[in-house]
């Protein structure tokens, strides 16, 4: 319990001394603190407290003012009820029941860092920053755990009304008793309500998913059709489904490819024959491997790129020795691009760094349509940033190219690839 709800509850008890009063008046300047303590008081003992005051009041009123002062005295009473009742604002969402980290509560333009125990109203907002986690309960038996889906996204979560709620990013694992049957969760893809239930629903900037416990939910994609989703399984909705345009694999006999435009791009080293092995194909710091795209394709690959609404670039690969924390990996290219900053289309290793040999590892980089650019190792983002939609100006001439020609000039490196794949959604 924070210091303010226990002055609160003492002035209930009628036990606050006379220091702890001027605390508790001091706290009350803040209005959304003053709302908050007209609705706590409004209970069963504060209305009987008015009551015997209202009936001392009365008959004080009788004996000196009679008819007239008490009529004025009912009036002052209604009013101040009326104004009590206007000053509770927004209906109650709920309360906080235990918070982790950093969380913050917006509420008509103010935001403050929310703790155990704050009462939540609807129209508030609340924001998170990763690692931070919030719980949440309301009268009607809903509990809910809001946290980040990864280190660098944070959680955001609009409590639009008491039984509607929009999540906007984050992860949101709930439980709905079954008399709260209006109880509906929106994101930016779909509407989940639910049907007495418990459920994790996920939202990130490829789209929105939920898994179902126990119960059912009701899943109302923005578009397509509305399906019910019962206990033990799962859906999603957003971006497309991501199609290969290009995926190789290497093995100690060859080059394997698939996708859309793979069979036209095959992997050729610069500098001589392909370092094939057992595991993959090996490049050093003096290879050069890359993938020319024949004249042919080049409108077919040009038109996927630029109706995408995301391009992912990806490997599958080891370290021979080692890697520093920011590494080149694989590079989509196209020279004659107008703007230098958007000729280049970069997997990088943005992880921690490495020394000496290293397990395999899955990189990747991908790049939204409306600017969002992240880097990710083994499915976790390690990064994020904006970036403008390069494809757009993108124009002939692309090349694909695997080498490392950056910096540390002597430095040991080599990168066994086990597949190689570029995709669009």
């Amino acid at each position: 319990m924070n210091d303010h709800d226990a002055l609160v509850d003492g002035w209930l008890a009628g036990q606050l001394d006379e220091a702890q009063r001027r605390r508790l008046q001091q706290q009350l300047r803040d209005p959304d603190r003053l709302r908050e303590f007209l609705a706590r008081t409004i209970d069963e003992r504060a209305l009987r407290d008015l009551l015997c005051q209202k009936q001392a009041r009365q008959t004080s009123v009788r004996r000196r003012y009679g008819r007239w002062g008490l009529a004025a005295a009912a009036l002052i009473l209604i009013g101040t009820g009326l104004w009590m009742w206007a000053a509770r604002g927004p209906s109650q969402v709920g309360r906080v029941a235990t918070v982790t980290g950093r969380v913050y509560r917006e509420r008509q333009g103010r935001e403050q860092v929310v703790e155990a125990g704050t009462i939540l109203r609807a129209q508030d907002r609340l924001r998170g920053e990763q690692p931070a986690s919030i719980a949440l309960v309301d009268d009607a038996g809903i509990e809910a755990t809001l946290s980040a889906l990864s280190a660098d996204e944070g959680f955001a979560l609009a409590l639009s009304q008491r039984e509607h709620w929009l999540l906007q990013r984050g992860r949101l694992a709930v439980t709905v008793p079954a008399r709260a049957s209006d109880f509906a969760i929106q994101t930016p893809h779909a509407t989940c309500s639910v049907l007495g239930t418990r459920f994790v629903i996920a939202v990130d900037a490829d789209g929105s998913s939920v898994a179902v416990t126990t119960g059912a939910v009701r899943w109302a994609p923005v578009t397509g059709a509305s399906e019910v989703v019962a206990a033990g399984a799962r859906t999603s909705c957003g971006l497309p489904p991501k199609r290969d345009l290009m995926r190789w694999h290497c093995t100690a006999t060859g080059i394997r490819t698939r996708g859309i435009i793979a069979e036209a791009w095959p992997l050729i080293s610069v500098d001589g024959e392909l370092r094939l092995q057992d595991d993959g194909l090996l490049v050093e710091r003096t290879d050069t491997v890359r993938s020319p795209n024949p004249h042919s394709h080049q409108p077919l690959l040009l038109q996927r790129l630029q109706e995408a609404e995301a391009v992912i670039l990806a490997a599958r690969i080891r370290f021979v020795d080692g890697v520093p924390a920011n590494m080149l990996i694989a590079n989509l290219l196209c020279q004659p691009a107008p703007d230098p900053q958007q000729r280049y289309y970069q997997l990088r290793w943005l992880g921690d760094a490495i020394s000496g040999p290293t397990g395999w590892h899955t990189v990747s980089v991908s790049l939204h349509r409306g600017g969002r650019n992240v880097f990710s190792v083994d499915g976790t983002p390690v990064h994020s940033g904006r970036r403008p939609w390069i494809f757009a100006s993108w124009t002939a001439d692309l090349d694909f190219v695997l080498h490392h020609h950056e910096g540390n000039g002597d430095a040991p490196f080599g990168i066994v690839f086990d597949e190689i794949w570029l995709q669009v959604r």
